[in-house]
């Protein structure tokens, strides 16, 4: 299975190969021989299986299972977290993948007829705002969180269904997994890893900011340490202030172009400053800091 059981392996192997060489016995290094070469040399494989199963079944999604050739997106999103390993895979199957998975799920919600589905799918809204898609996540979300059983209950079945009546098999529930998939997708809206960056607000929709409240998190574990922050608009500005505890090798990133509603605007339409030094905006409306700063502060 391509997305169950190869992606994260590629990350166990990315993410060993430091911690194999410190493992020593007698002063010696143990394994002193592992390197990052397998991962490297596994990642390879994943990609020209993907290619080799693509072309052999004719088919224009990236597939759950190279036998089969199936639409898997559920399994299909763990290529961007927790494994970060989308880089993989052709982006264009990638896209076509969620794009086809975001036209099922609207159809669903639009009134097309179903009887179940598998909550699983939560994981694909976490994968929607790694793509841009923020709308469509919150959508997604919403949805979904319609589907908790009971009604009104913080919990899914492992099977949820259109129709409450007649009692039906509804697998494990509370189901933790689909549980922990939510709360992964729902902490991705605060903050995600970009390689060695983190995106801040990157699924916050912009009327979050617009009711004049903070928005933020507080205590969210990362790979750099613990993230709290708040951001709020302040008359035409986006206040951005973050705790002590987290720092990113490669720093902060902030999709201000979305959040300030300018998107994709020229970045002369947009000035950032960080800890009262300028910091550049690119193109697109991205603003890129530096990990160590605190209060970063963008305007038009």
């Amino acid at each position: 299975a391509l997305g169950v059981d190869a992606h994260p392996l590629v990350a166990f192997l990315e993410d060993a190969a430091p911690r194999f060489h410190q493992i020593v016995t007698a002063g010696k290094p143990l394994v002193a021989a592992f390197d990052g070469a397998s991962a490297d040399a596994f990642g390879r494989a994943i990609s020209r299986s993907v290619a080799l199963a693509t072309a052999h079944h004719g088919i224009g999604y990236v597939p759950g299972c190279v036998e089969l050739g199936d639409f898997d997106a559920t399994s299909t999103a763990i290529a961007y977290y927790p494994t970060g390993a989308a880089e993989l895979l052709d982006p264009d199957l990638l896209a076509a993948t969620f794009e086809r998975a975001w036209g099922a799920t609207e159809e669903r919600i639009n009134g097309s007829p179903w009887e179940g589905m598998t909550p699983y799918e939560v994981r694909i809204v976490g994968t929607f705002i790694r793509l841009g898609w923020v709308e469509r996540a919150h959508v997604y979300m919403d949805w979904l969180m319609g589907l908790r059983d009971p009604a009104g209950w913080r919990q899914w079945g492992e099977i949820a269904w259109r129709e409450r009546a007649p009692s039906r098999f509804v697998g494990d529930m509370p189901h933790t997994w689909v549980g922990s998939g939510a709360i992964l997708s729902i902490l991705s809206m605060f903050a995600y890893e970009q390689g060695d960056a983190l995106v801040l607000a990157g699924g916050v929709p912009t009327d979050w900011l617009a009711v004049g409240r903070p928005v933020g998190v507080r205590g969210q574990v990362t790979r750099y340490g613990t993230l709290s922050y708040t951001a709020r608009l302040v008359d035409d500005r986006l206040v951005i202030e973050i705790g002590a505890g987290c720092e990113p090798p490669s720093g902060w990133r902030i999709d201000a172009g979305r959040l300030l509603g300018t998107g994709g605007a020229p970045a002369g339409r947009l000035s950032a400053v960080a800890d009262g030094r300028d910091l550049e905006v690119d193109a697109g409306g991205i603003v890129r800091a530096p990990g160590g700063v605190r209060r970063i502060e963008i305007g038009r």
